[in-house]
Protein backbone atom coordinates (compact mmCIF):
# COMPACT_ATOMS: atom_id res chain seq x y z
CA UNK A 1 0.00 0.00 0.00
CA UNK A 2 1.32 3.11 -1.13
CA UNK A 3 0.44 6.15 1.54
CA UNK A 4 -0.58 9.55 -0.09
CA UNK A 5 2.34 11.99 1.28
CA UNK A 6 0.34 15.23 0.22
CA UNK A 7 -1.00 17.75 2.88
CA UNK A 8 -3.31 20.89 1.83
CA UNK A 9 -2.72 23.76 3.83
CA UNK A 10 -4.71 26.31 1.64
CA UNK A 11 -8.26 25.73 -0.63
CA UNK A 12 -9.79 29.29 -0.89
CA UNK A 13 -12.53 27.51 -3.11
CA UNK A 14 -13.49 24.68 -0.32
CA UNK A 15 -12.62 27.37 2.90
CA UNK A 16 -9.81 25.16 3.97
CA UNK A 17 -6.80 26.88 5.99
CA UNK A 18 -4.56 24.95 8.17
CA UNK A 19 -2.81 27.65 10.07
CA UNK A 20 0.05 26.01 11.14
CA UNK A 21 1.78 22.23 10.72
CA UNK A 22 5.09 20.52 11.09
CA UNK A 23 5.77 17.09 9.35
CA UNK A 24 8.53 15.19 10.39
CA UNK A 25 10.73 12.81 8.59
CA UNK A 26 9.04 9.94 9.03
CA UNK A 27 5.38 11.44 7.59
CA UNK A 28 7.67 12.68 4.49
CA UNK A 29 9.48 9.07 4.17
CA UNK A 30 12.31 11.09 3.40
CA UNK A 31 15.26 10.79 5.78
CA UNK A 32 16.31 14.18 7.35
CA UNK A 33 13.66 16.07 5.69
CA UNK A 34 10.76 18.45 7.43
CA UNK A 35 8.16 20.62 6.94
CA UNK A 36 6.71 24.10 9.61
CA UNK A 37 4.11 25.76 8.31
CA UNK A 38 2.89 28.47 10.72
CA UNK A 39 1.34 31.99 10.82
CA UNK A 40 3.67 34.84 11.67
CA UNK A 41 1.78 37.08 14.33
CA UNK A 42 2.82 40.71 15.38
CA UNK A 43 4.29 44.12 13.79
CA UNK A 44 4.50 44.04 10.04
CA UNK A 45 4.12 40.13 10.00
CA UNK A 46 0.85 39.85 11.14
CA UNK A 47 -1.08 37.40 9.20
CA UNK A 48 2.03 36.25 7.03
CA UNK A 49 2.03 32.43 6.61
CA UNK A 50 5.26 31.51 5.75
CA UNK A 51 6.42 27.53 5.40
CA UNK A 52 9.97 26.13 6.04
CA UNK A 53 10.82 23.19 4.06
CA UNK A 54 14.02 21.38 4.54
CA UNK A 55 15.71 18.70 2.67
CA UNK A 56 19.16 17.19 3.66
CA UNK A 57 21.19 20.71 3.33
CA UNK A 58 19.22 22.71 1.57
CA UNK A 59 16.53 24.60 3.04
CA UNK A 60 14.45 27.48 2.57
CA UNK A 61 10.92 29.56 3.35
CA UNK A 62 8.51 30.03 1.44
CA UNK A 63 6.19 32.89 1.86
CA UNK A 64 2.32 31.62 -0.04
CA UNK A 65 1.16 35.68 1.43
CA UNK A 66 3.85 37.35 -0.65
CA UNK A 67 3.26 35.34 -3.91
CA UNK A 68 4.69 32.17 -3.03
CA UNK A 69 8.49 34.28 -2.88
CA UNK A 70 11.10 32.97 -1.31
CA UNK A 71 11.92 34.83 1.72
CA UNK A 72 15.23 33.00 2.97
CA UNK A 73 17.40 30.07 1.99
CA UNK A 74 20.64 27.99 3.05
CA UNK A 75 22.66 25.21 2.04
CA UNK A 76 24.64 24.11 5.51
CA UNK A 77 25.65 26.91 6.59
CA UNK A 78 25.90 29.16 3.79
CA UNK A 79 23.20 31.41 3.81
CA UNK A 80 21.45 33.32 0.63
CA UNK A 81 19.36 36.55 1.20
CA UNK A 82 20.22 39.63 2.53
CA UNK A 83 19.78 41.80 5.54
CA UNK A 84 16.86 44.23 4.24
CA UNK A 85 16.57 47.66 5.96
CA UNK A 86 13.06 46.50 5.98
CA UNK A 87 12.08 44.04 8.92
CA UNK A 88 9.78 41.38 7.22
CA UNK A 89 8.19 39.28 5.89
CA UNK A 90 5.81 41.94 5.35
CA UNK A 91 2.44 41.63 5.32
CA UNK A 92 0.62 43.16 1.61
CA UNK A 93 -2.12 44.67 3.95
CA UNK A 94 0.76 47.12 5.07
CA UNK A 95 2.37 47.91 1.66
CA UNK A 96 0.94 50.91 -0.50
CA UNK A 97 2.43 50.38 -3.95
CA UNK A 98 1.15 53.54 -5.01
CA UNK A 99 2.90 55.54 -2.67
CA UNK A 100 5.98 57.42 -3.46
CA UNK A 101 5.13 57.65 -7.01
CA UNK A 102 4.91 54.07 -7.47
CA UNK A 103 7.47 53.36 -5.54
CA UNK A 104 5.63 51.94 -2.56
CA UNK A 105 6.89 48.38 -3.04
CA UNK A 106 9.98 48.71 -1.56
CA UNK A 107 8.51 48.73 1.73
CA UNK A 108 7.83 45.26 1.90
CA UNK A 109 11.02 44.00 -0.06
CA UNK A 110 13.02 41.83 2.04
CA UNK A 111 12.79 38.22 -0.13
CA UNK A 112 15.65 36.08 -1.10
CA UNK A 113 13.71 36.01 -4.06
CA UNK A 114 10.42 37.89 -5.03
CA UNK A 115 8.60 37.53 -8.07
CA UNK A 116 7.91 40.70 -10.20
CA UNK A 117 4.90 40.87 -12.47
CA UNK A 118 2.49 40.01 -13.78
CA UNK A 119 0.65 42.64 -15.78
CA UNK A 120 3.91 44.57 -15.46
CA UNK A 121 7.73 44.42 -13.87
CA UNK A 122 9.58 47.26 -14.85
CA UNK A 123 9.76 50.63 -12.94
CA UNK A 124 6.81 52.96 -12.48
CA UNK A 125 5.00 55.22 -15.42
CA UNK A 126 1.82 55.90 -16.84
CA UNK A 127 1.20 53.48 -19.42
CA UNK A 128 -1.65 55.34 -21.12
CA UNK A 129 -4.50 55.30 -18.97
CA UNK A 130 -3.10 52.66 -16.69
CA UNK A 131 -0.42 54.10 -13.62
CA UNK A 132 1.72 51.00 -13.31
CA UNK A 133 3.62 50.91 -9.89
CA UNK A 134 7.39 49.37 -8.84
CA UNK A 135 7.65 45.78 -10.04
CA UNK A 136 4.06 44.80 -10.40
CA UNK A 137 1.45 43.10 -8.07
CA UNK A 138 2.27 39.71 -7.89
CA UNK A 139 4.81 39.34 -4.48
CA UNK A 140 2.11 41.30 -2.62
CA UNK A 141 -0.82 38.60 -3.63
CA UNK A 142 -1.67 35.91 -1.42
CA UNK A 143 -2.10 32.36 -2.41
CA UNK A 144 -5.63 30.82 -3.01
CA UNK A 145 -4.42 27.41 -2.61
CA UNK A 146 -1.41 25.93 -1.19
CA UNK A 147 -0.07 22.22 -0.50
CA UNK A 148 3.07 20.07 0.37
CA UNK A 149 3.84 16.79 -1.29
CA UNK A 150 6.44 14.66 -0.92
CA UNK A 151 8.02 11.89 -3.58
CA UNK A 152 10.15 9.22 -1.28
CA UNK A 153 11.54 7.35 -3.84
CA UNK A 154 12.95 10.74 -5.43
CA UNK A 155 13.70 12.01 -1.96
CA UNK A 156 12.05 15.43 -3.19
CA UNK A 157 9.63 17.73 -0.81
CA UNK A 158 7.66 20.37 -3.06
CA UNK A 159 5.40 23.09 -2.35
CA UNK A 160 2.29 24.07 -4.72
CA UNK A 161 0.55 27.30 -4.93
CA UNK A 162 -1.83 29.25 -7.11
CA UNK A 163 -2.06 33.07 -7.09
CA UNK A 164 -4.66 35.15 -9.22
CA UNK A 165 -3.80 38.22 -10.46
CA UNK A 166 -6.87 39.51 -11.97
CA UNK A 167 -9.38 42.39 -11.77
CA UNK A 168 -12.24 44.38 -13.61
CA UNK A 169 -10.81 45.46 -17.04
CA UNK A 170 -7.81 44.17 -16.31
CA UNK A 171 -5.93 41.78 -17.14
CA UNK A 172 -6.60 38.46 -15.29
CA UNK A 173 -3.82 35.80 -14.90
CA UNK A 174 -3.21 32.74 -12.90
CA UNK A 175 0.22 31.78 -11.61
CA UNK A 176 0.93 27.96 -10.40
CA UNK A 177 4.41 27.56 -9.10
CA UNK A 178 6.23 24.42 -7.85
CA UNK A 179 9.33 25.24 -5.48
CA UNK A 180 11.14 21.44 -5.29
CA UNK A 181 14.15 20.48 -2.93
CA UNK A 182 15.77 17.37 -2.92
CA UNK A 183 17.76 15.35 -0.47
CA UNK A 184 20.91 14.40 -2.50
CA UNK A 185 21.02 17.98 -4.02
CA UNK A 186 21.79 21.67 -3.52
CA UNK A 187 19.41 22.66 -5.67
CA UNK A 188 16.04 24.35 -5.70
CA UNK A 189 14.04 23.78 -8.44
CA UNK A 190 10.90 26.70 -9.48
CA UNK A 191 8.25 25.70 -12.28
CA UNK A 192 5.77 28.81 -12.89
CA UNK A 193 3.32 28.88 -15.16
CA UNK A 194 1.49 31.81 -15.80
CA UNK A 195 -2.02 31.42 -17.80
CA UNK A 196 -4.48 34.21 -19.01
CA UNK A 197 -7.40 33.24 -17.48
CA UNK A 198 -9.16 36.35 -19.82
CA UNK A 199 -11.70 36.57 -23.44
CA UNK A 200 -9.33 38.47 -24.86
CA UNK A 201 -5.26 38.25 -25.40
CA UNK A 202 -3.42 39.84 -22.85
CA UNK A 203 0.37 41.36 -22.07
CA UNK A 204 2.39 39.55 -19.51
CA UNK A 205 5.89 40.11 -17.79
CA UNK A 206 7.90 38.29 -15.24
CA UNK A 207 11.01 38.88 -13.53
CA UNK A 208 12.83 36.75 -10.57
CA UNK A 209 14.30 39.41 -8.62
CA UNK A 210 17.19 37.03 -6.28
CA UNK A 211 19.16 39.37 -3.79
CA UNK A 212 22.61 38.38 -1.94
CA UNK A 213 24.06 40.18 0.50
CA UNK A 214 26.36 39.95 3.14
CA UNK A 215 28.01 37.65 3.92
CA UNK A 216 27.56 36.01 0.48
CA UNK A 217 28.38 39.37 -0.90
CA UNK A 218 31.64 41.45 0.29
CA UNK A 219 34.32 43.13 -1.56
CA UNK A 220 35.96 40.66 -4.25
CA UNK A 221 32.73 38.97 -5.06
CA UNK A 222 32.03 38.36 -8.81
CA UNK A 223 29.43 38.29 -10.56
CA UNK A 224 29.31 35.35 -13.82
CA UNK A 225 27.27 35.31 -17.06
CA UNK A 226 27.83 34.70 -20.76
CA UNK A 227 26.35 37.18 -22.72
CA UNK A 228 25.53 38.14 -26.42
CA UNK A 229 25.16 41.47 -25.57
CA UNK A 230 25.73 43.80 -22.27
CA UNK A 231 24.09 47.44 -22.03
CA UNK A 232 24.19 49.62 -19.11
CA UNK A 233 20.76 51.00 -17.85
CA UNK A 234 21.61 54.37 -17.13
CA UNK A 235 24.00 56.88 -17.26
CA UNK A 236 25.08 55.78 -13.25
CA UNK A 237 25.53 52.56 -14.54
CA UNK A 238 27.56 53.51 -17.13
CA UNK A 239 30.30 55.11 -15.23
CA UNK A 240 31.09 51.50 -13.55
CA UNK A 241 30.88 49.57 -16.80
CA UNK A 242 34.69 48.38 -16.75
CA UNK A 243 33.76 46.74 -13.18
CA UNK A 244 30.38 45.67 -13.51
CA UNK A 245 31.40 42.08 -12.70
CA UNK A 246 33.31 42.95 -9.65
CA UNK A 247 31.48 44.07 -6.27
CA UNK A 248 32.81 46.76 -3.67
CA UNK A 249 32.62 46.52 0.18
CA UNK A 250 29.50 48.49 1.79
CA UNK A 251 30.01 52.33 1.07
CA UNK A 252 27.51 54.46 2.51
CA UNK A 253 26.06 56.75 -0.33
CA UNK A 254 26.67 54.00 -3.39
CA UNK A 255 24.03 55.06 -5.50
CA UNK A 256 22.91 52.04 -7.81
CA UNK A 257 23.76 50.53 -10.55
CA UNK A 258 21.94 48.22 -13.33
CA UNK A 259 23.39 46.14 -16.36
CA UNK A 260 21.30 44.62 -18.74
CA UNK A 261 22.35 41.62 -20.39
CA UNK A 262 21.47 39.12 -23.09
CA UNK A 263 22.52 35.77 -22.26
CA UNK A 264 24.16 33.83 -24.37
CA UNK A 265 24.14 29.75 -24.55
CA UNK A 266 25.72 27.02 -25.99
CA UNK A 267 25.64 26.53 -30.03
CA UNK A 268 22.51 24.31 -30.35
CA UNK A 269 21.40 24.23 -27.01
CA UNK A 270 19.19 26.91 -24.65
CA UNK A 271 20.39 26.75 -21.59
CA UNK A 272 22.36 29.12 -19.63
CA UNK A 273 23.19 30.76 -16.08
CA UNK A 274 23.89 33.31 -13.74
CA UNK A 275 25.90 33.31 -10.94
CA UNK A 276 27.78 35.35 -8.25
CA UNK A 277 31.19 33.82 -6.50
CA UNK A 278 31.95 34.97 -2.55
CA UNK A 279 34.79 37.43 -1.87
CA UNK A 280 36.39 33.94 -1.04
CA UNK A 281 35.81 32.29 -4.41
CA UNK A 282 35.27 29.40 -1.98
CA UNK A 283 31.49 29.76 -2.87
CA UNK A 284 28.97 30.48 -5.86
CA UNK A 285 25.07 30.95 -5.88
CA UNK A 286 23.83 29.92 -9.68
CA UNK A 287 20.46 30.58 -11.03
CA UNK A 288 20.09 28.07 -14.21
CA UNK A 289 17.65 29.07 -16.91
CA UNK A 290 16.43 28.45 -20.40
CA UNK A 291 16.79 31.53 -22.50
CA UNK A 292 13.76 30.36 -24.74
CA UNK A 293 11.53 30.93 -21.15
CA UNK A 294 13.83 33.67 -19.90
CA UNK A 295 15.72 35.71 -22.75
CA UNK A 296 16.86 38.75 -20.59
CA UNK A 297 18.91 38.87 -17.31
CA UNK A 298 19.43 42.70 -15.23
CA UNK A 299 22.42 42.90 -12.50
CA UNK A 300 21.22 45.29 -9.93
CA UNK A 301 24.40 46.39 -7.72
CA UNK A 302 23.32 48.15 -4.47
CA UNK A 303 25.95 48.24 -2.51
CA UNK A 304 25.38 50.88 -0.06
CA UNK A 305 25.80 50.45 3.62
CA UNK A 306 24.96 47.39 6.11
CA UNK A 307 22.34 49.31 7.26
CA UNK A 308 20.82 51.04 4.28
CA UNK A 309 20.57 47.30 2.43
CA UNK A 310 24.07 46.43 1.36
CA UNK A 311 22.46 44.11 -1.60
CA UNK A 312 23.08 42.95 -5.42
CA UNK A 313 20.15 40.84 -7.40
CA UNK A 314 20.53 38.54 -10.25
CA UNK A 315 17.61 38.69 -12.15
CA UNK A 316 16.53 36.85 -15.11
CA UNK A 317 12.80 37.81 -16.75
CA UNK A 318 10.65 37.69 -19.71
CA UNK A 319 11.96 41.65 -20.61
CA UNK A 320 14.15 44.29 -18.89
CA UNK A 321 12.90 45.85 -15.86
CA UNK A 322 12.37 49.47 -17.97
CA UNK A 323 8.98 50.82 -18.14
CA UNK A 324 6.32 48.82 -19.92
CA UNK A 325 5.96 51.31 -22.66
CA UNK A 326 9.27 51.22 -22.99
CA UNK A 327 9.81 47.28 -23.46
CA UNK A 328 6.50 47.00 -25.71
CA UNK A 329 8.20 49.24 -28.36
CA UNK A 330 11.32 47.24 -28.27
CA UNK A 331 9.23 43.71 -28.77
CA UNK A 332 9.83 42.24 -25.60
CA UNK A 333 6.90 41.86 -23.86
CA UNK A 334 5.05 38.63 -24.12
CA UNK A 335 1.39 38.64 -25.58
CA UNK A 336 -0.53 35.77 -23.79
CA UNK A 337 -3.74 34.53 -26.22
CA UNK A 338 -6.65 33.62 -24.33
CA UNK A 339 -6.45 30.40 -22.52
CA UNK A 340 -2.40 30.51 -23.03
CA UNK A 341 -0.30 29.29 -20.82
CA UNK A 342 3.44 30.68 -20.37
CA UNK A 343 6.60 28.05 -18.74
CA UNK A 344 9.41 28.88 -16.65
CA UNK A 345 11.75 26.57 -15.11
CA UNK A 346 14.50 28.46 -13.13
CA UNK A 347 16.92 26.97 -10.69
CA UNK A 348 19.25 27.83 -8.17
CA UNK A 349 22.36 26.27 -6.89
CA UNK A 350 24.99 26.33 -4.35
CA UNK A 351 28.59 25.41 -5.32
CA UNK A 352 30.87 24.88 -2.34
CA UNK A 353 34.45 25.07 -2.69
CA UNK A 354 36.97 26.32 -4.71
CA UNK A 355 36.98 23.49 -7.20
CA UNK A 356 33.19 23.66 -7.73
CA UNK A 357 33.44 27.34 -8.08
CA UNK A 358 36.40 27.00 -10.70
CA UNK A 359 33.77 24.74 -12.65
CA UNK A 360 31.23 27.50 -12.74
CA UNK A 361 33.69 30.17 -13.99
CA UNK A 362 34.76 27.81 -16.57
CA UNK A 363 31.48 26.86 -17.84
CA UNK A 364 30.46 30.69 -17.86
CA UNK A 365 33.56 31.61 -19.78
CA UNK A 366 33.48 28.35 -22.82
CA UNK A 367 29.91 29.52 -23.26
CA UNK A 368 31.31 33.12 -23.70
CA UNK A 369 34.09 31.74 -25.70
CA UNK A 370 31.17 31.12 -28.36
CA UNK A 371 29.04 34.27 -28.35
CA UNK A 372 29.15 38.23 -29.21
CA UNK A 373 30.01 39.31 -25.94
CA UNK A 374 29.00 42.95 -27.49
CA UNK A 375 29.35 45.49 -24.56
CA UNK A 376 27.41 49.26 -25.46
CA UNK A 377 28.90 51.86 -23.92
CA UNK A 378 25.51 53.95 -23.80
CA UNK A 379 22.32 53.83 -21.82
Amino acid sequence: MVMDRSWLLTDWESGLYVESLSLSSAELGIPDSRVEKRCLRGGLSDGVDLIEVAAGELSCTVLPTRGMGLWRASYGDVPLGWQSPVRGPVHPAFVNQAARGGMGWLRGFDEWMARCGLESHGAPEEDGDTPLSLHGHIANLPAQRVAVAADPSAGTVTITGTVHETALFHPKLLLETAVTLGLDSSRITIRDKVTNLGDVPTEMELLYHTNYGLPFLGEGSRFLIPFEELTPYHERSAEGLDTYDVYEPPTPGFVEQVYLFSPAARSGDTASLAAITNPQQSGAAVMRFDIRQLPHVAQWKSTGGASDGYVTGLEPGTSFPNPRSVEREAGRVVTLAVGASYDVTLMHEVAVGGEAVDAVAAEVAEIQSGAAGTVNSLP
